[in-house]
């Protein structure tokens, strides 16, 4: 699937930075179950869609994207049909020849 992954995650870099989260690494050898669990999960939300801006691998891309929109739809940000029209939004439709 052609997608412009710059968009996708422009979208949701916009919504998290909206509400004021700022990019910052989780301790990934730590469970969330820390203090501010939400603010530490949507930074780190905001961390990874940072990191993806300068990815080129798209199989990485895709999973973190996946994971990333995994949270948003369990956190109520969005509806899976929600997502889907963010994918389908970001869709490259090519010209037949």
């Amino acid at each position: 699937m052609n997608v412009q992954y710059d968009k996708l995650i422009r979208i949701y870099l916009d919504e998290l930075c909206r509400k004021g989260y700022k990019a910052v690494q989780c301790d990934l050898d730590k469970y969330p179950v820390y203090d501010n669990f939400y603010t530490r999960r949507y930074e780190h939300l905001v961390y990874m869609l940072e990191q993806l801006k300068d990815e080129t691998d798209e199989n990485k891309i895709n999973r973190w994207l996946g994971f990333i929109q995994g949270v948003l739809w369990t956190d109520g940000f969005y509806s899976i049909n929600d997502l889907r029209e963010h994918i389908n939004s970001c869709k490259i439709h090519e010209s037949p020849i």
